[in-house]
């Protein structure tokens, strides 16, 4: 079997977690990474070979207890998984093996990687679901396809749709699939579940960075939400020249509240200089698919009688 799982533990938990690995490997059919001895030999220092295996493993599972949270190994090991997460798209997830609370180090260091507890039955289950479709990422699974499949399971957990319960936390994870594919639209759709705080906690810096991501690919709406992002100082710093590049993008593909908002800049100098001409020419475009603002604006500016 090949191995795609790093395990980080403390080894006087070694017998919860040797249980737990091989339930791990018996639904996936993966090996896990485990100790010393499962990696590679003739590394010049314990520490190559260990920094080595977690670079070689999509996924990396720590194992929490009340022994492994101050075990100086361990937290070495999650401490570098978590920087590379930030980096790729390697998954991290802390996994509570007994009943113990997460230290203040590891609540605020650590706040946002997922955890489920190991026995909490239906946690379980629904972790080794995403853990086999998370080992399906990258190979030649015949179910991938650049994420579509997934980007419209997504919808199904999203909107509670085809037989599919409501269920915001599964939509992201299955968006979140899609977009490491390079689905834009499942990019954007993640952009909306931070924003709003849907099956995520709420992340404005999160939903411009997944919303600029769906728009240097050249989604029309997410470039608008972009553009917004700048404007209203949502996740990132004010910046009316950066809103109005990204308005002006999506507008130029049709969308309609960009249109209107290209408009806006135009007539009030929003990082363009004041252009009542083009302004009237971008509010025109909007009133043409019915924009009662846009409408608005052009009686205002006396383009068209009241």
């Amino acid at each position: 079997m090949q191995r795609k799982i790093f395990i980080s533990y403390s080894r006087k938990n070694l017998s919860r977690v040797l249980a737990i690995k091989q339930e791990i490997e018996e639904a996936t059919g993966v090996e896990c990474w485990i100790d010393l001895e499962d990696i590679e030999t003739g590394k010049s220092s314990f520490t190559v070979a260990i920094v080595d295996a977690i670079n070689a493993c999509p996924i990396f599972l720590f194992m929490l207890s009340e022994d492994s949270q101050v075990s100086e190994n361990a937290n070495k090991e999650l401490d570098f998984a978590y920087k590379k997460q930030k980096e790729t798209t390697k998954h991290v997830v802390i996994i509570y093996i007994e009943d113990c609370k997460m230290n203040d180090y590891f609540t605020y260091e650590y706040q946002k990687v997922d955890t489920i507890d190991w026995d909490i039955a239906e946690q379980k289950e629904k972790f080794l679901k995403h853990l086999q479709l998370w080992l399906q990422e990258g190979s030649d699974n015949p179910l991938k396809d650049d994420g579509g499949t997934q980007f419209l399971l997504g919808n199904d957990y999203y909107y509670g749709i085809n037989g599919k319960p409501k269920d915001y936390s599964e939509a992201v994870f299955l968006y979140r699939l899609a977009a490491n594919e390079g689905h834009r639209e499942a990019m954007f759709c993640l952009g909306n579940c931070y924003k709003y705080g849907r099956g995520v906690p709420q992340d404005y810096s999160k939903a411009k960075d997944w919303y600029e991501n769906a728009a240097q690919l050249g989604h029309a709406e997410a470039q608008y939400n972009l553009g917004r992002c700048f404007k209203k100082e949502l996740g990132t710093k004010k910046n009316y020249s950066e809103a109005f590049k990204w308005f002006l993008r999506s507008a130029e593909q049709g969308y309609v509240l960009a249109q209107n908002n290209v408009g806006v800049c135009y007539e009030q100098g929003i990082g363009v200089p004041v252009n009542l001409a083009k302004a009237i020419k971008w509010y025109c475009l909007a009133d043409e698919q019915g924009d009662e603002f846009a409408h608005e604006a052009l009686i205002r500016l006396g383009a068209i009688p009241e």
